[in-house]
């Protein structure tokens, strides 16, 4: 029985290191949140935008309201899937962002990366892994090199998702949002 729904936030920043991101994920997305129940986003960062620290954290549910673009996508769940998605994140909560990932995918030793390993988390890895935790999404298969805030996206819509509020899109007369800049 479907009973809830959770929201997940994809998006895009100005600047370098974003763009970067959306072009090896070939997406208009660089960045993917989680919302929590009661509104707050809880994400994986390198940086900190909110003064409360880097990696895994707990951040105001608006933070995210002023990049270029973004999209929120609900997908529907039992209240146990929703309950046990937001445990899974919780349970995260202090990890470090994964920046030796990072070096990992620069010099291309990222082909023995474990992407579920719990010690460290890129933002997409981190929501994709809880919704598997709670039977969401299904154990994926995905090649570490493949899971980007765009893959995840396009993940969260095979999975049913809906796109509920977006900002920096436009809808084209075949009904696809495209990015405005």
């Amino acid at each position: 029985m479907i009973a809830k729904k959770i929201k997940v936030r994809f998006c895009a920043a100005a600047g370098f290191t974003s763009w970067l991101i959306e072009w090896d994920g070939a997406s208009a997305f660089s960045h993917m949140a989680n919302f929590l129940a009661d509104g707050r986003i809880l994400d994986a960062r390198v940086d900190d935008p909110c003064g409360n620290g880097c990696g895994v954290q707990i951040r105001p549910g608006n933070y995210l309201d002023s990049v270029k673009r973004w999209i929120d996508v609900e997908i529907d769940c039992t209240a146990d899937q929703a309950r046990d998605w937001e445990l899974a994140l919780l349970s995260q909560e202090g990890k470090p962002y994964d920046k030796t990932g990072i070096v990992d995918f620069i010099t291309g030793s990222y082909k023995d990366r474990n992407w579920r390993s719990e010690s460290a988390w890129f933002c997409d890895e981190l929501g994709i892994w809880a919704q598997e935790q709670a039977g969401i999404c299904p154990r994926l298969t995905a090649p570490t090199f493949k899971l980007t805030p765009g893959a995840a996206c396009l993940i969260d819509i095979a999975l049913g998702g809906r796109i509920v509020a977006s900002k920096g899109f436009i809808r084209r007369s075949s009904g696809v949002l495209s990015p405005t800049g």
